[in-house]
């Protein structure tokens, strides 16, 4: 009797997908499954390219708390930083190291992510916080980067900051960035070109809509 051949690398990728599927089903019923996220971690580790993975580590990261998913978030972080591009497995090394969680809606989500939405592809009504939102993330993003969180490691307010930019930026929250930029200039702190590059996108934004109506 003769053995079968392998399974070809085609076979094996279909095998991956429907398995990445059927896990996302399951995933919408049990959210914090951290077996079902290991199971979609090892599948996606079976298909081509970074994306597969990167979109089911956001996922993780948004569904899996610290102190639930611990031995978890590590493993995660060290896929990320064996497969993903190094500027974006360093947002998943800051995630495990502050313990913080991705919201719902998030730049390092892609369209293999199936809990949270990518910032570009999120509609803006969607997106668009409310006035108490705003201050809230404008407060939040302050006090981490003017050291009044004296717990917040400085991986973690980096990827505050990012994250708060990348709202501003997708959601289009004109009052958070203004409330945070003016308090962070107002105490001295010298922004990075990343808060000219979202300040210039706004103001973009904005003529473009006031030229259209």
């Amino acid at each position: 009797m003769t053995m079968p051949d392998a399974l070809p690398s085609e076979a094996l990728g279909w095998l991956a997908r429907q398995r990445m599927r059927a896990l996302a089903r399951q995933l919408r019923v049990r959210p914090d499954d951290a077996q079902l996220h290991l199971e979609r971690l090892q599948a996606a580790m079976d298909l081509p390219g970074s994306d597969p993975l990167q979109g089911c580590l956001a996922d993780l990261f948004h569904a899996v708390t610290a102190s639930r998913g611990q031995d978890l978030r590590q493993l995660a972080s060290e896929l990320a930083q064996a497969r993903l591009p190094r500027h974006v497995s360093s947002v998943f090394q800051q995630l495990r190291q502050s313990g913080q969680m991705i919201g719902p809606i998030s730049l390092v989500a892609n369209r293999w992510s199936v809990m949270v939405q990518p910032s570009a592809a999120a509609p803006a009504r969607s997106r668009r916080a409310s006035g108490d939102d705003s201050r809230r993330l404008a407060e939040q993003v302050v006090r981490a980067m003017t050291g009044g969180d004296a717990a917040d490691a400085s991986a973690a307010v980096e990827l505050l900051e990012y994250e708060f930019l990348a709202h501003c930026s997708a959601c289009q929250d004109k009052l958070a960035f203004m409330l945070a930029r003016r308090e962070l200039l107002r105490q001295g702190l010298e922004l990075t070109p990343a808060w000219l590059d979202v300040a210039a996108k706004l103001e973009g934004d904005a003529a473009g809509a006031a030229s259209a109506s």
